[in-house]
Parts: structure tokens; C-alpha cells; sequence
């Protein structure tokens, strides 16, 4: 069942089907993933590393999500920063919340 909500983002706009909760299941353990492998790779810094993989990561997660194209549509980029990730977090979550009326 297809649960079809369209979004406005910096390159027009991306569709979003809220009705298949596994592929955001699967988006979350996909960044969840990249961000493990960063944080091996900056073993012993104070913070994070963000490499040009870990962006590479999370581009991927989200095209493989949303559909191609979608991340250099949304963030400007195919490689977003984790920046521009928690900022769309920020501004989809609510949305969502407010689509699947909680």
C-alpha cells in the first residue's frame, strides 16, 4: 500500500512512501553503519570523522531510499555532510509525524 507524500527541497521536489516503514528501517541501519565505520576510523579523535566515504555513505543510504538522484536533488551533493543530514532529520521528522498522525 503506498502511502505517496511529496516534498519541495533545494532541487525540486523528492516523493516519499510512507507506507513501507522496512525501507526506512533499512536507511536507519545504513547510515548507522557508515557512521560506525567512521567512528572506527577516527578512533582515539575527540569527534567524528567525517572522510569523503562516510558522505559517500550516506548519499548512497538516502538515494537508495528516497531514489536516485534524490540526494544531489535534496542536498545540492551526492556526498551530503552530516550537517545536512541531521538539518533534513530536523525538518522531516516532524513531517512525518504529522503525515502518519502522531
Amino acid at each position: 500500500m503506498k502511502n505517496l507524500k511529496t516534498i519541495k527541497v533545494k532541487g525540486g521536489y523528492i516523493q516519499i512512501d510512507l507506507g513501507n516503514p522496512d525501507k526506512f528501517a533499512k536507511w536507519s541501519k545504513l547510515i548507522e553503519q557508515a557512521c560506525i565505520r567512521a567512528d572506527k576510523a577516527a578512533a582515539g579523535a575527540d569527534e567524528r570523522k567525517e572522510t569523503p566515504e562516510l558522505r559517500s555513505d550516506l548519499g548512497k543510504a538516502f538515494d537508495m531510499t528516497f531514489g536516485r538522484g534524490t540526494s544531489k536533488k535534496t542536498f545540492g551533493t551526492a556526498a551530503p555532510s552530516i550537517g545536512q543530514m541531521e538539518e533534513f532529520f530536523d525538518k522531516f521528522i516532524p513531517l512525518a509525524n504529522k503525515w502518519l498522525g502522531g
